[in-house]
């Protein structure tokens, strides 16, 4: 490994990724050498801070000059997050709505070829899943060997080019089209040119300051180069140049390990009390659960399955989220698990996808996790509010024999359903017999307590099923 110096280390303390460090960093070196590549950068994100990075082989493999921690890589598709995440921004903003047509805003749209019904059938919620049913990319007509990128400008005027292959929502199409075309929404929408927009809205509340669709001169020795794949010996060539305001939405920014693991950690911000504006959250925690919630089955084995901008892929017993990247001479990948806050990141300025390296990563990152000793608690549980203890107890309903507990856990009401995996966490509200559940399948139902006409808590409406209490052994 002389040839391909590595820079591995961990970068924070964590009691997961130290004990495996060097097996991550045997990992990387092995498929670095034996997809032949010239350099790569990776990374760990566990509770929140980047524990473990690498950074080996070449930033230019014609110089000679090393891939650094801070080196800058092509992310290609990973861009698309961003970009749905400006379009949940307008949305939650009230100046638009995802079940608008895409005329609505974009008139231009009305060339697009569509045979199975209206254009206004193509809207900015299918564009967002890839269930528009759009095609791919939009070919060069004057010449057919030429892979074509397109500005926005271009593009609308290419309109009458593009042609809807599947009816709306029958089957998943993945499409930079739809992507570009969401582009030129956030654009009209927001009044901004959406390069603009989404650094001043998205970027930089996140705070990621080495993550830009167009490096600035102060950027430029940090940026890597893309390198084709071998051919019939070891030579390798830089790839195929191009200026990202040809893929702009799609897949038109740079980025570094740093910077995306910490957009990783954005994605974190899930609950409910997690609001945009505060700190680096660029969106409510609901509207990012909705990003990542699985809209649409992608295979036939429910292996993987996309949101919005976001993918879901399935490791093991695992759900991971995340997104891959791929340009002339440039691979990268996210994954990121938001309910254990881990997080790993892989970018290749060669033409060798990583995922199978991310994949072994994630996996052993995530089976360290799951060994890792629990927290031992502080000090003694909370105590449940007196009001709330005369809920607790046994409910069932009479016909079919099903049933819930209420129980109070550290100072909260949680229910455990018959065979649930874990206990939902009761939300109150201003009824003191009211409550939403803040977890599973039913989050935000309702849970109504009954009284009998004695005053006494007889029953509960968990989810619009009547419950009969049937037992509480007050303490």
């Amino acid at each position: 490994m002389s040839r391909r110096a590595a820079q591995c280390h961990d970068v924070s303390v964590s009691t997961v990724v130290d004990p495996i460090a060097s097996r991550l960093d045997t990992l990387v070196a092995r498929f670095l050498v034996d997809q032949r590549l010239p350099g790569m950068a990776m990374g760990v994100v566990h509770a929140g801070e980047l524990a473990w990075s690498c950074a080996i082989g070449f930033a230019d493999q014609a110089s000679g000059r090393r891939i650094e921690t801070d080196t800058m890589f092509r992310i290609a598709s990973i861009t698309k997050s961003f970009t749905a995440t400006a379009i949940l921004q307008l949305r939650d903003d009230g100046r638009l709505r995802l079940d608008d047509p895409l005329v609505a805003h974009v008139p231009e749209a009305r060339a697009i070829e569509d045979p199975f019904g209206p254009v206004e059938d193509v809207t900015l919620r299918r564009l967002m899943s890839h269930t528009s049913g759009l095609q791919n990319d939009l070919p060069a007509s004057d010449d057919p060997w030429q892979l074509a990128l397109w500005t926005e400008r271009e593009l609308l005027v290419r309109l009458d080019g593009v042609r809807v292959l599947a009816p709306p929502e029958t089957e998943w199409r993945y499409s930079n089209v739809a992507y570009g075309l969401l582009g030129v929404v956030v654009g009209r929408v927001s009044g901004q040119p959406y390069d603009a927009y989404v650094r001043e809205h998205v970027l930089d509340v996140a705070g990621l300051s080495s993550t830009t669709f167009f490096p600035d001169p102060m950027q430029a020795p940090r940026l890597a180069t893309g390198h084709g794949p071998h051919r019939f010996d070891e030579a390798l060539s830089p790839s195929r140049q191009f200026d990202s305001a040809t893929c702009l939405a799609d897949g038109g920014l740079w980025s570094t390990v740093a910077d995306l693991s910490r957009w990783a950690t954005v994605q974190f911000r899930t609950k409910d009390d997690d609001e945009r504006g505060d700190g680096d959250r660029v969106l409510d925690g609901p509207s990012l659960r909705e990003m990542q919630r699985s809209a649409v089955l992608v295979d036939a084995d429910w292996n993987l399955a996309y949101g919005f901008g976001w993918m879901s892929r399935r490791l093991g017993d695992a759900r991971w989220v995340g997104h891959t990247g791929s340009l002339f001479g440039w691979r990268a990948e996210l994954l990121f698990r938001p309910e254990d806050s881990l997080a790993v990141v892989a970018l290749v300025n060669g033409s060798a996808r990583p995922a199978s390296l991310v994949d072994d990563v994630a996996s052993l990152v995530l089976q360290a996790h799951r060994d890792r000793p629990p927290d031992l608690p502080e000090g003694p549980p909370r105590p449940l509010r007196a009001a709330h203890r005369e809920l607790l107890g046994a409910y069932e309903e009479d016909e079919y024999g099903f049933g819930i507990r209420v129980e109070g856990r550290d100072g909260t009401l949680v229910i455990l359903e018959s065979g649930a995996p874990s206990a939902a966490r009761l939300a109150a509200t201003d009824d003191p017999l009211v409550f939403t559940l803040g977890e599973g399948e039913s989050v935000g139902e309702r849970v109504v307590f009954l009284r009998s006409g004695q005053g006494a808590i007889a029953g509960v409406n968990y989810v619009g099923f009547p419950l009969h209490r049937v037992a509480y052994v007050p303490r």
